[in-house]
């Protein structure tokens, strides 16, 4: 058997770790500093939902983040804290425009 490059090597153990995990056999629960974090960055993740009914917005796959919200000036004018992957907010606002963030997630919305 040819040897093969660390680089090759943690290809194929991420590889296989990745389809363990999609076959329910393998989860990771903790990270450190000595690559774990890169694993679990690699891993497929719930794509972050934000829909909105009214003065309600509903965030979806988002649970332990933090949820600014910015008037369209750019100024934050209020946060919160998701600690659930199903969480309704309720802007107390009024009717205008605004950058909801989530991390690196960001959108704009309407409120009528």
């Amino acid at each position: 058997m040819p040897a093969m490059s660390i680089t090759t090597i943690h290809k194929v153990l991420l590889a296989s770790l990745l389809s363990l995990m999609g076959s329910g056999m393998v989860t990771i629960s903790a990270t450190s500093e000595t690559g774990a974090e890169a694993i679990m960055d690699a891993l497929p993740a719930k794509e972050i939902r934000i829909t909105k009914s009214g003065l309600n917005i509903r965030v979806q796959n988002a649970g332990g983040q933090t949820l600014e919200i910015f008037n369209i000036t750019g100024k934050r004018i209020s946060t919160c804290k998701i600690d659930s992957n199903d969480k309704t907010v309720t802007l107390n606002q009024g009717e205008r425009c605004y950058i909801l963030r989530i991390n690196k997630f960001v959108r704009k919305i309407s409120v009528p």
